[in-house]
């Protein structure tokens, strides 16, 4: 079974929602965030070998990250809200952080 980990705004309660299909992960997305996404930055991201991490404010590029992006078949996805780019990208950055492409190299310290 597949799990969808969801952090509401100003809660700190993880919320864990199973799913069995893509489609089923698309209804769910549609059942938290329609109508409700005023004034939230969405950081989802999932635990593939590549963690994949995207944010956005627009509930429905959501959805299009989900279906064109086979990352998303894997068993487990985030889904948590911010209110700010800032708050969103300071924990996309340390979700990438095991990345050597995270941060710029100092190009002084390589001779």
């Amino acid at each position: 079974m597949k799990k969808l980990h969801y952090a509401k705004l100003g809660s700190e309660y993880i919320q864990q929602i199973e799913y069995k299909k893509m489609r089923n992960l698309i209804e769910i997305l549609d059942e938290l965030c329609y109508g409700k996404n005023q004034g939230k930055v969405y950081l989802l991201a999932n635990d593939d070998e590549h963690n994949d991490v995207y944010v956005t404010e627009r509930y429905l590029e959501l959805q299009e990250i989900v279906m064109k992006n086979s990352g998303f078949l894997c068993d487990d996805i985030y889904l948590q809200e911010y209110d700010s780019y800032e708050d969103a990208y300071a924990v996309a950055l340390s979700i990438k952080e095991v990345s050597e492409l995270c941060y710029k190299k100092d190009l002084t310290q390589l001779n």
